[in-house]
């Protein structure tokens, strides 16, 4: 009956989309089921600069969960540089993240959970 149960939560399962709105103070609207294990953004060099893909040590800002985590429709929209509830900033270590600069082309990754896929990776670039 348990794994019932379980089964039929994952029916309402939706997928996991991301689109951005603005450009210097972008704003991610979340839609989906999927709940947020980090989100991180890079700067134009990333491409030129990362050892290995989605190298997190290359990141301009990164968030993380502070202890579990949250559905990605529930934190949603998230805007550049402003935390939000329940997340933490790993990277920069001290301080808001440097500005973007129009004209300039960024990326972001989103790594999200889904209920029967597990963990999923969003790559996209704007700019």
């Amino acid at each position: 009956m348990l794994v019932l149960i379980a089964l039929c939560g994952c029916q309402r399962e939706r997928r996991t989309t991301v689109n951005i709105v603005g450009q210097n103070g972008p704003e991610f609207h979340f839609r989906g089921s999927g709940t947020l294990a980090y989100f991180a953004v890079y700067s134009p060099s990333y491409p030129a600069q990362a050892r290995e893909p989605n190298d997190l040590s290359q990141a301009i800002w990164l968030v993380v969960p502070k202890q579990e985590s949250k559905p990605v429709e529930e934190i949603s929209p998230i805007r550049y540089a402003v935390l939000p509830d329940g997340y933490a900033q790993e990277k920069p270590g001290f301080g808001p993240p440097e500005p973007l600069m129009e004209g300039k082309q960024y990326y972001f990754h989103v790594r999200y959970q889904e209920c029967s896929r597990g963990f999923r990776l969003l790559c996209h670039t704007w700019g």
